[in-house]
Order: structure tokens, then sequence, then C-alpha cells
């Protein structure tokens, strides 16, 4: 692998994993996408240094090379330091956080912190770099503190921050639904005929029931983030050990196709689908509400 292939393929990594994660909820930040843009243009520029016919002398092609390698770094860097950025305010932004995992989210605002103080040493390292081997050192370096525990611990954030977003939401919404269902009382005191309306009610109440369901169930995974107690260690350690022992089977028996549980995020994207839903219904219900008074 040649040393611009090397940069190329940390790039799309980086660009790959951090379209990763439950987006539903809160759009990415403005700082986030841009730093995104910035980082597919550093590519760009580095697919056009491999592939361009310019005549440069030894020196000038190493100067080009390095700049190109080094702006290509610093972008991955950027839009890192853009994502933890909007973790940190997503994060400081959710409401009704319940006791048993307010401890959860300040665990993962210092580790944030923590992550700044690293990335602040990461960009110290790459201005200082004089050649297009140390900034590769960096890079890699880089790439590998990303794949050992950032990368993953990330997605447990934006799970913590989008269940609680959902929350937030479905109660919004429900909101919504006990006052025009007061509305829709009021009209058949009245005498008025709301069978239309009632039906788009009754819909979107049974689309809210299920986005609350589909959330409880969210956020009982994310109790796997909490800290376990040494009761709950030892059983894991028990079960996993049970499971490496080998197993027999004979000639005719097959192995079950494996059942794969729905992710917290697909979960959540199943809840935003319902709260989606339940807002139609009610602007379904507006719309018919408006022509029984008409």
């Amino acid at each position: 692998m040649t040393k611009t292939q090397f940069f190329q393929k940390f790039i799309a990594l980086v660009a790959i994993i951090g379209l990763l994660g439950p987006s539903l909820v809160s759009a990415q930040s403005e700082a986030v996408r841009s730093a995104r843009e910035e980082l597919v243009k550093s590519a760009e520029k580095l697919d056009e240094l491999n592939s361009s016919e310019t005549i440069l002398t030894p020196a000038e092609a190493a100067e080009q090379e390095f700049r190109a390698n080094q702006t290509a770094v610093s972008g991955v860097l950027s839009l890192t330091q853009a994502e933890i950025s909007d973790l940190r305010n997503g994060l400081n932004d959710l409401k009704n956080v319940e006791a048993e995992f307010a401890l959860l989210r300040i665990t993962f605002l210092q580790t944030l912190n923590d992550y700044d103080e690293y990335l602040a040493q990461v960009e110290k390292d790459l201005e200082n770099a004089l050649t297009v081997d140390e900034v590769r050192s960096v890079a890699k370096s880089f790439k590998e503190w990303r794949g050992s525990g950032y990368d993953l611990e990330v997605v447990k954030m934006i799970n913590f921050r989008v269940v609680f977003q959902m929350k937030s939401i479905l109660k919004k919404v429900d909101e919504r639904i006990t006052k025009i269902s007061a509305e829709v009382k009021r009209l058949k005191t009245v005498k008025i005929k709301t069978i239309g309306p009632e039906s788009f009610l009754n819909q979107a109440t049974s689309n809210i029931k299920l986005g609350r369901e589909l959330t409880a169930r969210a956020q009982e995974a994310l109790r796997d983030y909490l800290p376990k107690s040494e009761e709950e260690l030892a059983k894991e350690k028990a079960l996993v050990a049970t499971l490496s022992e080998p197993v027999t089977m004979s000639a005719d028996s097959k192995p079950k196709d494996e059942v794969r549980k729905p992710t917290i995020g697909q979960i959540i994207e199943s809840a935003s689908t319902r709260a989606k839903d339940a807002y139609k219904n009610l602007i379904d219900l507006n719309q018919s509400l408006k022509s029984l008074l008409k």
C-alpha cells in the first residue's frame, strides 16, 4: 500500500463511520456536515495527486504530497472534533433523564472531555510533523485510537441521546393528542358527528402507544451501558465460560439460524416512524375538524 493509498483508506473509513448511528431524531449539526464535506474534498485532492501527470521536481512532489496528506488528516481531526461537540450539545440538551441514567450521561460527558485532550495533542503532533512519514505516524495512531474504543463509545452516546430525544418527542405529540381529544369530545356534546376526526384520533393514539412501547424497549437496552455489580460480572463470566465449552453435534443436526436482535438505533427508527405517523394523523384530524366546522 502506497502512502497516498494509506491516507485515502483512512479518510474513507472515517467518513463511513461518521455516517453510522441513528440520526433520525435530530439532524447533524452544520459543523459536522461542513467537516465531512471538507473531508470528502481532501480525499478528492488525494485522488488528483495520485493520478496527476504534472511533471514536478522531486522536492515539489514531496512538498505537494506532504501538504495534501497533512490536510487530509487534519480533515479527519476536524470531523472528530465536530462530532464530539455535537454529542456534548445533544447530551447536555436532554430533558427528563431518569436518575439511574443521569450518572451515565455525566460519564459520557467526562469521556468527551478526555477525547478533547487527546485530540488537542494529535493537533500539535500534526502541526509539528515535518515529513509524510511523520504525518502517517500521527494518522496511524489516530486511526488506532478511533478503532480501539472511540467509534463504539460514540455509538453508545448516540443511542443514549436518541432514546431520550424520542421520549421528549412522543411526550409533545401525546400532549397535542390530549388537547385535540378534548375538542373532539366537546363537539360530540353539541351533537356534531365526529366519526372522521375520531378515526384519526384513534390512529394517532395507537401510533403513540406503539412508539412509547418501542422507546421503552430501547431504554431497557441502554441498561447494558450501566456499570455492573460484582455479582452481575460473575454471572457474565460464568456464562462466557459455558458458551466457550465445545458443543458435540450429531451428523444429522444443523445449527439453528441465529436471530439477531434489533439494535437500539433500529428500535428508535421504528418509534420515529410511529411518531411521524401520529403527527400525520393529527394533521388529517385537524383538516377533518375544519371541514365539520365550516
